[in-house]
């Protein structure tokens, strides 16, 4: 998941050190992930969490953790031909884009580390 700056205080500065992936995903409008097979990728997991709209191939994780129309959107076949349309769709339709943003932001509360441990946690208290 995306995680804040942080800040290191030296001898003689003071330096903010920034997670890689938030520079990255900060600069991005769209996170692609045409595996053919995945488990369940953090790279998908921090761009939900970042509010990108995720295209990705109906495959494993991926297929479970976006759901299609509302935090990205899903393909089949192969990633080279049907990742293209979909990446045309985004680019010309704001409004999808901004839903799909929102839908990702919200998606990613299910993979938040508090919510994964009470589930856990939950399951422990079953068995």
């Amino acid at each position: 998941m995306a995680r804040s700056p942080t800040t290191v205080v030296g001898a003689e500065k003071t330096v903010s050190v920034v997670p890689w992936s938030s520079v990255f995903l900060a600069a991005t409008d769209v996170f692609v992930l045409p595996s053919v097979s995945e488990g369940l990728s953090n790279a998908l997991l921090e761009s939900l969490a970042s509010g990108l709209p995720v295209l990705g191939s109906r495959v494993g994780g991926t297929a479970e953790a976006v759901q299609d129309g509302v935090s990205g959107l899903l393909f089949d076949g192969e990633p080279e031909a049907a990742a293209g349309p979909l990446v045309a769709r985004l680019a010309g339709d704001a409004g999808l884009r901004e839903r799909l943003c929102a839908g990702a932001r919200e998606r990613a509360k299910a993979y938040a580390m508090e919510t994964v441990a009470a589930r856990v946690e939950a399951l422990y208290r079953v068995c």
